[in-house]
Formats: structure tokens, sequence, C-alpha cells
């Protein structure tokens, strides 16, 4: 073949590459072939899927929240996708609330975002917030502020709108009146709601591990008072309490839509053996729940959760939950007795190992520099013969 064109399309651009360089059939196909393994070889790169956001404030130790959902104690990192946008937000008793719209950096990349928080006018008022049951997720004026019982300053003289939640429970929502330096009390009673059941437990004495169908619940409170097991789903279950030396108390409840089942135990001590008791029981707990357990190197479930027939003696103890940095502790359990493990996790300052998907991106400019070079090599080649 040589190297004049003919036909209606003059312009050689116009042409395959092997007929632009003049180059026999079987090099053009071993081009050819190496250009295809080059595009494929380019066209798979791993691409993170994740991007941080790292809020810091001022004062230290505000409460910050991501998207008025996502909440920690600041300084704290968020994982997000890369380039969304988002809003962060801090509160700190004695300062005013703040808020942010910021957006995500790009792919393994760490958007460092400070928030300065001013402190609260003198004119403004204060509002101690309660609810029945306690520990309901509480909105003031639409802002998050956590749990209650919750103390909320830096509200301006005025009414402002409440909002009390909990999972069993309806919502709450009221409007208090608030003074210039002055502390309003509001205590907000949930109705249960008429989707879900609820059960309190209570035992004499205290310290029991509840049991439904199974399932760890929790334990009756040491020094009185009840337990409340919420969200249960309608239906029969069949309830226990394990405590040491007493006889485990077995019965069958049955949860109905919108009812509390008020259950009174009174435990039954068991006879005393020839021998003392040599194993003991453990009650694991933490913040925030579900972390992996292990005892004495051997793994045991998730928390909560309830060890029995633990043997007296010193063992060793191990949370672990991605995200969390591992809590270690060590333990010494007693004949006859029950130890209460329980700690509030950590979070690492940032994820050990970025979450990432493979994402098929076609490198084009990098394929067709590969497969010029090759040309050219075999021009080069041919040339020569």
């Amino acid at each position: 073949m040589t190297g004049r064109l003919t036909g209606n399309n003059t312009d050689p651009l116009n042409y395959p590459p092997c007929i632009f360089w003049r180059m026999k059939s079987r090099d053009c196909r071993h081009v050819l072939s190496i250009g295809i393994m080059l595009i494929l070889l380019a066209g798979i790169a791993p691409v993170s899927a994740s991007a941080y956001i790292q809020v810091h404030t001022t004062p230290s130790g505000a409460w910050v929240c991501l998207d008025g959902w996502n909440c920690n104690y600041a300084t704290t990192i968020f994982s997000v996708e890369p380039w969304t946008t988002h809003t962060i937000s801090a509160y700190i008793d004695g300062y005013q609330f703040v808020s942010k719209t910021v957006k995500a950096p790009g792919d393994v990349s760490t958007l460092d975002e400070p928030l300065q928080l001013n402190p609260s006018p003198s004119e403004t008022g204060r509002l101690y917030l309660q609810s029945s049951p306690s520990g309901a997720e509480c909105w003031v004026d639409s802002r998050y502020y956590g749990t209650t019982p919750q103390t909320i300053g830096g509200l301006s003289p005025g009414t402002h709108s409440v909002l009390l939640r909990s999972g069993g429970y309806s919502d709450h929502m009221a409007n208090v009146l608030i003074y210039a330096d002055e502390t309003s009390n509001y205590n907000g009673g949930l109705t249960p709601d008429a989707g879900a059941g609820i059960l309190q437990v209570d035992s004499q004495p205290g310290g029991a591990a509840i049991y439904l169908d199974g399932d760890y619940q929790g334990m009756t409170p040491m020094g009185g008072g009840v337990t409340f097991i919420r969200d249960i789903i309608p239906g029969s279950y069949a309830l226990s309490l394990l405590m040491p030396d007493y006889q485990t108390y077995t019965s069958t409840v049955t949860i109905e839509n919108g009812i509390i089942n008020d259950i009174h135990v009174t435990l039954e001590p068991t006879s005393p053996g020839p021998s003392p008791d040599t194993t003991g029981q453990i009650t694991i707990q933490s913040a925030p729940a579900g972390a992996n357990v292990y005892l004495d190197n051997q793994y045991k479930g998730i928390t909560p959760m309830y060890l029995s027939d633990i043997s007296a003696g010193t063992h060793s103890i191990l949370f672990r939950l991605d995200g969390y940095e591992d809590y270690r502790a060590t333990v010494n359990v007693e004949g006859g007795s029950t130890t209460d493990v329980s700690d509030t996790l950590v979070m690492t300052s940032r994820p050990t190992t970025a979450p990432t998907t493979a994402k098929a991106v076609l490198f084009w400019p990098t394929a067709l520099v590969a497969i010029g070079i090759c040309c050219a090599v075999l021009v080069v080649k041919t040339e020569r013969k």
C-alpha cells in the first residue's frame, strides 16, 4: 500500500489510522489489539465515594449536628457524599444557637469547618425542659437540643415552640413562655403511641436481668423504679427475670397497641447449696448500643447484653464498634454477684479506611496517547524494512 490517497476523501484525517500511517494489515491488527487492551486497563479505577466534614467549635465541646439529626460533641467528623450540601449547627449552654450551610469537598478530602458561638445576651431566658417518661428527644423552635431533662439557654423573651419525641409515644407539642433573666420550667407528658405497646418492669430486689422471648432488654433498677421497654409489636411474649441466688421468674405477657403493661415481680431466693457459688454475672452496656463484645478474647455478642455463669476472677472486656475507638477494661467477677460494665464510646478522628466504590472511568487521553506511541514505533519498524 502506498501513501497516495484516492477517492473522494482527500483529508487523511478522515481515514483510519492504519491507512494514514501506511501500515500493513497485520501491524494494524496488532496496534488495535494493544490499544483495546490499554483502554480496558485504563478504564477501571477505584474512586472514593466519601468525603469528610470536621467541625470544631469555640468554645469547645458544643453539641454539633449534621442536617439536624446526626449529632455529637465537638470536635467531631461527619462522613458524607462528595460535593453534597449540608447544614451544620452547634449549641452549648450559655451561648446562642448557630447554624451554617457548607458544601462537602471531593473524594477522600476533609473540610475543616470552625464554628464560633456567641454568648447569649443578658436579656435572654432559659428553659428547663423535662418529659414523662424522661429521655425524650427535644426540639425548641425546630432546633434539636438532645434528650430530656435538658436546660436550654439563650432564648429570647416570648413564646417558643417545643417538640418532644420518644419511641412508643406520640409526638408532644406545646408553646412555652420565656422571660428575660429567668428560667422557665416545662414538663411534657407523652401519650403512648397507638401503634405499639410498652412494658414496664420492676423487681424486688432490683438488679434482675430482663429477657423478652430470650432477648436481653436491660435490668431492673437497683435503687427502685421501673425499666421501660418500648416499641413492642403487639403479641404474646415470654418474660424472664434472672438474678444470682434467686429463682428465675417466667411469665407470658400480652402486648396491645397503646397499652402499658405494668409488671411487678418479687424474686424468691434459692436454697443455699453445700458449697459457695463460684460463678457470677456481667451486665454490659455501651453508648451507642450495638458494639461487639469480647470476653477474654472470645466474641459474645452485641451490647446491651447479660452474661451468666462467668467464673469468679479477673476477666478482660473489649468493646468494638466501627467508627469508634476500642474500649478495653479489666473486670473482677465475684461468685454470686453481678458486675456492671458500661462505657460511652469515643468516635475516632476519622474512619481508619475510607469507604470506596469501584467506578469505571475511561481515561481516553491516556489511552489515545498510548495507541499513538505504539503506532509510531511500528511505523519506524516498517520504514526500516
